[in-house]
């Protein structure tokens, strides 16, 4: 079944550490692709979720660079794979300064 790439704003504007919103993927989607702005002394942990509870970081690949992380530091797109995830988070786990923002594109293959 063909579900259509679903995109979301996880963190706006952000100035302070904080969970942001939660991405629900309902289990649907197989890979979240993130694009991360305004950091100018942030960190921004990826993180998934079966229950809503326990987050565990989730690893992906920097699209410029190949480098494989689980967060980041500078502004950056950074494709996740999500299979089998219910929920997903973009979570600043670090702030001195920057409005961050994050958006996220659920798509499924």
């Amino acid at each position: 079944m063909w579900l259509e790439p679903f995109t979301e704003k996880l963190q706006e504007d952000a100035e302070a550490t904080g969970d942001g919103k939660i991405f629900h993927l309902g289990g649907k989607f197989s890979t979240v692709t993130v694009q991360v702005e305004g950091i100018t002394t942030a960190t921004v942990a990826f993180e998934g979720s079966i229950n809503g509870e326990d987050y565990v970081a989730i690893e992906g690949v920097r699209i410029n660079d190949g480098e494989e992380l689980s967060q980041v530091t500078a502004d950056a797109i950074v494709k996740l794979p999500v299979t089998g995830l219910i929920f997903f988070r973009a979570r600043i786990s670090a702030h001195t300064d920057g409005e961050v923002n994050v958006t996220a594109v659920a798509v499924a293959s």
